[in-house]
């Protein structure tokens, strides 16, 4: 900006029920020559469907240090953009032509601009309770706000903030004493879209706790919800699990029996154990079989020196002397418990043949 250069900004805009138009121009003036250029301009047409309520648009004149910022909130909807614009328009007042040399947005600019949307959305929802404060009086009891203990900070910001008694607190001032923001606020659900999307697209634990490093949004688990169910992409990769529908439970679950007397049967291990005496011990693989009983879900488990059948049948020995009989053992057909059945087969046609001998000989 060079010196002697006046610099005015000129906005136009109308609406219909059929379309609407704005125009932004910049006109500069140095010594009587003054020059103006257009800076930016959007038409519209209006839906096809009526909107009921569509509020009117006014056409809006800036000039000079009697800059009024029109609200940018409803046109915007992401926060970078919203206050690198606010930014922008804020330049024009002589309180921040100190930032007119920098050709970027620095982030002392953004500061402001958010402080001044958010003084703008405090004055707009809480106008009572900020004229009380303002008057050093206290707010009335019948505001929503009487849990949080407001008052108004005395730095330059002039905003609304939470009170409490962490004042002794070791966390930073606005953790101490967040900002206080409406649950109707646009203002709150860009910020709040812009931790969802910080956070990579968390949930809503991880979101308040970031939301409530330097704000206190009301009613703010709400404003998370609606943020992590309106948004694209987490939509996308929620993935619904699908329960896969069980088959009907089978006759030896579901029909009374004695203990053990259906037993499902399975090897778990290899263990490593230790033979011997305390002199010498010998370290063995062992597996471990597990009865489980149909009905009543009880457990039985026994000790297998090894994979082989006979061991199985020391074990299954061991399991009917304690339990009783089995009438039916379930397993999944492994190598063990087959050749372990045809040996109890083998067993069971040897003994029916000796005991058939016996009979014919008496």
């Amino acid at each position: 900006m060079q010196p002697g250069y006046q610099i005015h900004f000129h906005g136009f805009c109308d609406a219909s029920v059929k379309a609407m138009a704005a125009a932004l121009y910049l006109a500069t003036n140095h010594n009587g020559n003054i020059t103006s250029h257009i800076i930016a301009s959007k038409t519209k047409v209006a839906p096809l469907h009526s909107v009921i309520g569509q509020p009117a648009l006014q056409t809006h004149y800036t000039s000079g240090d009697e800059l009024v910022v029109i609200d940018l909130l409803d046109r915007f909807s992401h926060l970078g953009k919203l206050l690198r614009t606010t930014a922008y328009i804020l330049r024009c007042k002589k309180a921040h032509q100190r930032f007119r040399s920098h050709t970027h947005i620095c982030t002392g600019e953004m500061d402001i601009a958010l402080n001044h949307h958010i003084k703008a959305e405090q004055a707009k929802y809480f106008a009572a309770e900020v004229k009380q404060l303002k008057k050093a009086q206290p707010i009335s009891t019948s505001s929503k706000l009487i849990a949080l203990s407001p008052f108004i900070s005395s730095t330059a910001d002039n905003i609304l903030r939470v009170g409490g008694r962490l004042h002794n607190a070791r966390v930073t001032e606005p953790q101490r004493h967040p900002i206080i923001l409406p649950k109707d606020s646009t203002l709150a659900r860009l910020l709040i879209w812009q931790v969802h999307q910080d956070t990579l697209h968390d949930g809503i634990q991880i979101m308040l706790h970031t939301i409530r490093h330097k704000y206190w949004i009301l009613q703010a688990r709400i404003l998370v919800k609606q943020c992590i169910h309106s948004c694209a992409i987490c939509r996308r990769h929620k993935h619904i699990m699908l329960k896969q529908r069980m088959a009907t439970l089978p006759k030896a679950r579901v029909i009374p029996s004695p203990p053990f007397a259906r037993s499902g049967l399975d090897y778990c291990g290899p263990f490593n154990i230790r033979i011997g005496s305390m002199a010498k011990r010998n370290v063995r693989k062992a597996y471990v079989a597990i009865f489980v009983c149909m009905v009543t879900k009880a457990v039985h488990i026994e000790l297998a020196e090894n994979l082989t059948s006979e061991a199985f049948i020391n074990a299954y020995t061991r399991f009917v002397n304690r339990r009783g009989p089995c009438n039916h053992l379930y397993s999944d057909n492994g190598t063990t418990f087959i050749g372990a059945d045809r040996l109890m087969a083998a067993d069971l046609q040897a003994w029916h043949n000796e005991y058939s001998q016996q009979q014919l000989a008496n």
